[in-house]
């Protein structure tokens, strides 16, 4: 190889031992420059933990409230069973008392028309 197709003169080192050589260590101002960057990502990771804190905080709050929410509709629920349950014991209850009533409203009626004497359809009726 001539001296000419050298590129420098650690150029043939280089050739000969690929793996010898080095990387060169970041400059002041890459440094610098990388230092920066990290603070700024730093920052950033800071706030979206500040704001992934407050809504697990807010998670919770409206857990909490759906878990009382849950619990009041159960509470209606009931109640809404309980009250059905009255509404057709009631209902069960009138249409006895409805049935008894007319029994005895037709045994009335039967005692009355046995009771009363025959009328005549030729006297005079008062008015």
């Amino acid at each position: 190889m001539n001296r000419a197709d050298r590129r420098d003169s650690n150029y043939d080192n280089a050739v000969n031992n690929p793996r010898s050589r080095q990387i060169e260590p970041a400059s002041y101002h890459e440094l610098k420059q990388l230092l920066g960057t990290v603070r700024v990502q730093r920052d950033e990771w800071q706030q979206r933990a500040k704001e992934n804190e407050e809504a697990a905080s807010q998670l919770v709050h409206v857990q909490q409230k759906i878990q009382t929410y849950q619990i009041e509709a159960n509470e209606l629920k009931e109640r809404v069973t309980q009250n059905y349950q009255f509404f057709v014991d009631e209902q069960e209850n009138h249409q006895k008392t409805l049935y008894l009533y007319n029994e005895e409203k037709a045994k009335i009626s039967q005692l009355a028309s046995s009771c009363s004497p025959a009328r005549d359809p030729n006297l005079p009726t008062r008015s």
